[in-house]
């Protein structure tokens, strides 16, 4: 999820356990992301987290 603006772009920053992880720590980090395209280049613009993203 991601919003834009002439000044900024804010991302939803979204942490917490996949679905189905085991309930005790394994020791294995891991990380995920996705591709944000955006209706103009990034450019000088400022990319911020999303303030108090609704997740559906």
């Amino acid at each position: 999820m991601a919003e834009e603006t002439d000044e900024a772009v804010e991302i939803a920053v979204i942490e917490g356990r996949f679905h189905g992880a085991p309930d005790v720590c394994t020791l294995i980090a891991r990380q995920a992301s996705i591709l944000v395209e955006t209706s103009q280049p990034v450019e000088v613009r400022e990319v911020i987290p999303l303030a108090d993203p609704e997740l559906n």
